[in-house]
Parts: structure tokens; C-alpha cells; sequence
């Protein structure tokens, strides 16, 4: 599985991060077994960060992502607002002929938090925005600003916790922020 967040300036990506979930057979928890993270640089007009030379042409990025990509055996894909993501990344592979995964299974994080919500039987917002999300998870709100891998990173971080009760990365220990007790 991979965890996947794309940052975008005016229809640009400016950044990939993601992490590969791998869930052992016999646990029901996940393993972070690598990242990628890559901020791209806007060629068109755009913020003078964004087209530091600094950052990669947009054709090495997705190209290395592509090869980031050879070695992971579930394409499946999961975050928040996944699928403007893997659009965004389809329009940019498509632009420079790479080959990018096309998940088998997509997963939304506001999908997985309205089931877990609604079988706890909790009070559903309207509208699951991410910040109900990580709230609902017992994090603190979305550093900001934060890049990709991180937004990556705290996106598995929900997921491991709505999924399975268990926090995946220590920056997220118990004593800090400790899962609640109606998830688990």
C-alpha cells in the first residue's frame, strides 16, 4: 500500500511524498518500509521557490518516482484526497512518457474515517475535512507549512490508528498522542 501525497502550485506539482505500508500476514498493524520525496521545480511562472534550480526537473522526479514505484508489489493507494493526487500525477507522467502505478484499489482517508466513525457510532460532521480527521485520530493539527512527506507521513499515521488502534511512528508516541479509547 502506499500512502501518497502530491503539493501543487497553480496545477503544478511542486513536491511527491510517499510511503510504502506493508502489513505483515500475521499483524494487524503496518510497517513504514521506505519513503520517496522529491520537490519538483515549476518551469512555467510561479513562486521563486518552486522554480529554484534546486529542485528537480519534473520529468527526473516522476521518472525517479516511476523507479521508486518498480519494487512495490500492492499498488493499492490511500490519503487524503488521493485521487486528485494520482490525477495530478497521471497528467504529469503522461506529459513526460513515464510509467507511474495505477492503483488497483484506492482508499480515501475520509471514506475509512466515516466508516470507523459511524461504527463507533460517533457524531459525523457534514463535511469530513482532514483536519476532523486527524482530531478524530487524537493528533494535533497538520504542521504548517509541511511538506509532502510529512503530510505523507501523518496521513499513514491516521490510517494505522482508524485501521488498527496502533500508532506507526514514534513522533506520534502514546504519551503524546495517544490513540483514543473509542477507536480501539
Amino acid at each position: 500500500m502506499i500512502s501518497l501525497h502530491v503539493e501543487t502550485f497553480k496545477d503544478e506539482i511542486t513536491s511527491i511524498g510517499a510511503i510504502h505500508l506493508f502489513q505483515p500476514p500475521e499483524h494487524r498493524h503496518f510497517i513504514a518500509q521506505k519513503e520517496f520525496y522529491e520537490e519538483l521545480r515549476v518551469l512555467g511562472k510561479g513562486e521563486h521557490e518552486a522554480r529554484s534550480p534546486d529542485r528537480k526537473h519534473p520529468e527526473k522526479a516522476i521518472k525517479k518516482f516511476a523507479a521508486w514505484l518498480q519494487d512495490i508489489s500492492d499498488p493499492t493507494s490511500v490519503g487524503f484526497d488521493v485521487n486528485q493526487h494520482l490525477n495530478s500525477l497521471k497528467i504529469l507522467s503522461s506529459r513526460y512518457n513515464a510509467q507511474v502505478f495505477n492503483p488497483r484499489i484506492i482508499i480515501e482517508l475520509q471514506e475509512v474515517c466515516y466508516v470507523v466513525m459511524s461504527i463507533n457510532a460517533s457524531e459525523i460532521p457534514k463535511i469530513i475535512t482532514l483536519d476532523n480527521i486527524i482530531e478524530y485520530a487524537g493528533l494535533a493539527s497538520a504542521p504548517s507549512p509541511c511538506n509532502s512527506l510529512e503530510q505523507a507521513r501523518l496521513e499513514s499515521e491516521v490510517l494505522s490508528r482508524l485501521m488498527h488502534g496502533k500508532s506507526l511512528y514514534k513522533a506520534y508516541c502514546k504519551e503524546q498522542f495517544p490513540v483514543p479509547e473509542y477507536i480501539l
